[in-house]
């Protein structure tokens, strides 16, 4: 894969993917999910290219912080 020579990633790991992006091939993100064991719903479909600029893909990133701060346990 393309994300570092890192096959896998962590558990609690939300990827954030425009299908539509031009740099990063969709399949490299589906190819990282599966590796790590993650579940279908930790690969979000975002934005309208690589760079994710758009109001949608910010508000999914903003989305996906806040999830995480919800689900981890207080220190």
């Amino acid at each position: 894969p393309i994300w570092g020579n890192k096959p896998t990633t962590k558990a609690a790991t939300v990827i954030l993917h425009s299908a539509a992006d031009e740099a990063i091939p969709w399949e490299e993100s589906r190819t990282l999910l599966q590796n790590s064991g993650l579940p279908e719903t930790a690969l979000r479909a975002v934005g309208t290219g690589h760079f994710m600029v758009d109001e949608a893909a910010l508000q999914a990133l903003v989305d996906a912080v806040e999830q995480f701060g919800e689900e981890r346990p207080a220190p």
